[in-house]
């Protein structure tokens, strides 16, 4: 993983952040369900460690050329350059699953015995950068607002910022 600074700085060889190339990238954000009850309850030591076990997590269902990173408190930055919209939501389902399986303890989230994570996804052309982020926040805090362990998100069309209402939110709830 690599931290907030470094990630918005992204080795230009992977152009994932350069808007020379009309393609589309995806970002997938997700956080952490319930992660202050488990900090609140178990402390920071606990929660540095279940940080540790998400983003290997999250490394483990990546290809050699994405991109993961921590934004600060339990909120990571997945950018998958070259990546259609649907197949960003199929990566964004396999961390969801992995981390599902994975079977990490969280006695203190109220909804499950487990560490689950609600994730939003966003594509554009990569010179809409900030908006394709912001997107796919929106689309997090949709999963968050929409009952938590569930990928979100929606189409972000070159030009356009915000949510697209003739294009609305897709969720795919997760195991409970």
């Amino acid at each position: 993983m690599t931290d907030k600074k470094n990630l918005l700085f992204v080795d230009d060889e992977q152009h994932v952040l350069d808007g020379r190339h009309a393609r589309t990238d995806c970002v997938i954000m997700l956080d952490v369900d319930h992660f202050k009850a488990l900090n609140d309850s178990q402390g920071h030591a606990k929660g540095d460690d279940v940080l540790r076990q998400v983003a290997l997590c999250v490394r483990q269902t990546l290809r050699a050329t994405d991109v993961a990173g921590r934004l600060g408190g339990e909120k990571l930055v997945v950018l998958l350059p070259e990546t259609p919209l649907d197949d960003a939501f199929v990566v964004a389902e396999q961390i969801r699953e992995t981390l599902w399986n994975a079977n990490i303890p969280h006695y203190a989230s109220g909804t499950a015995d487990r560490i689950t994570v609600s994730l939003g996804v966003a594509a554009g052309l990569a010179r809409n950068w900030e908006d394709v982020v912001r997107e796919a926040d929106q689309a997090l805090y949709a999963s968050k607002e929409n009952g938590r362990n569930m990928v979100s998100g929606s189409n972000l069309t070159p030009g356009h910022s915000g949510v697209d209402d003739s294009n609305p939110i897709i969720r795919r709830k997760g195991a409970a």
